[in-house]
């Protein structure tokens, strides 16, 4: 098996033991989970696409910001909110081109509270 294949296997075995619904509260404001921290964006409609869930009753502004291992920011998900729910959805995608397999780390940023994690694509 290839060093990178073991690698991104490892990444999935320790990405799977954690919560994907840690609570984060300020101002009303709590961050519910990732819906899918493993991406496999190859246009079948399973696993396409990650969803960032949170409450946010006073639609306060906040972004999700994609950043490669690096640090390079990628992309910045617009939040879209209605009715105290809001939702922010990354395809793989940056400039209309899937990023290549490999971990990246998602920073949500609401009312001065910060969650963050890591993704994994998988092409």
């Amino acid at each position: 098996m290839a060093a990178s294949l073991r690698s991104i296997l490892l990444i999935i075995v320790l990405l799977a033991g954690l919560s994907a619904s840690a609570a984060v509260l300020a101002q009303g404001f709590s961050f519910n989970g990732v819906s899918n921290r493993i991406i496999t964006p190859n246009g079948d409609g399973k696993n396409d696409n990650v969803a960032f869930t949170f409450s946010n009753p006073f639609d306060s502004a906040g972004s999700v910001k994609i950043f490669d291992m690096r640090g390079h920011l990628l992309t910045t998900i617009p939040i879209n909110s209605g009715t105290g729910n809001a939702f922010a959805v990354w395809d793989a995608r940056v400039n209309g081109s899937v990023v290549a397999s490999g971990v990246y780390i998602y920073v949500l940023s609401v009312e001065g509270v910060v969650a963050s994690g890591a993704l994994v694509v998988i092409r």
